[in-house]
C-alpha cells in the first residue's frame, strides 16, 4: 500500500465519519476540510491535520510500502479496538464557539473494515491513474 493511497483513503473515511461531527463554522472543521482537499493533491501536506483527528494515521503511513506489514498493522488496530469493548472514542471539541459542545465518534471494528476498504479503493484509483 502506498502512503498516498493510505492518506487519500483515510481522508475519505474521515470526511464521511468525522467531518459531520464537527461544529459548523469552527476552525477545526475548516482546517479538516482544507486537509481533505489537500489529500487529493498533496497527501504529505494533509497528514498533519488529518492525524489530529485520526491519530492512527501515522501508524498506517509507517506501514506503507509493504503490503504484509500494512495488513498486520490494520489487523492490530482492529484487535486493539476489539479489546476495548469493541469501541474506540475519537473526541471532537471546538474552543471559543458559542455552540461549543463535546462531540465524539465511537469507532467500532466495522469502521476499521470501512477504513481499509476506503484505502484499497484509493489504491485502485491510484493504479488506474498510473495505467493511463
Amino acid at each position: 500500500m502506498t502512503k498516498e493511497a493510505i492518506v487519500r483513503g483515510t481522508a475519505k473515511w474521515i470526511e464521511r465519519n468525522v467531518l459531520p461531527n464537527l461544529v459548523p463554522h469552527g476552525i477545526t472543521r475548516v482546517a479538516l476540510k482544507s486537509a481533505l482537499m489537500l489529500a487529493a493533491a498533496s497527501p504529505d501536506m494533509a497528514i498533519g491535520i488529518l492525524s489530529a483527528k485520526f491519530p492512527l494515521l501515522p501508524t498506517l503511513v509507517a506501514a506503507a510500502g509493504n503490503d504484509d506489514v500494512f495488513a498486520t498493522t490494520v489487523e492490530a488496530i482492529k484487535k486493539a479496538v476489539e479489546s476495548e469493548d469493541n469501541s474506540m472514542t475519537i473526541q471532537f471539541c471546538e474552543t471559543m464557539l458559542f455552540n461549543n459542545i463535546p462531540h465524539s465518534l465511537a469507532v467500532k471494528p466495522s469502521h476499521i473494515d470501512e477504513l481499509l476498504n476506503d484505502i484499497k479503493g484509493a489504491a485502485a484509483e491510484e493504479r488506474a491513474r498510473k495505467a493511463t
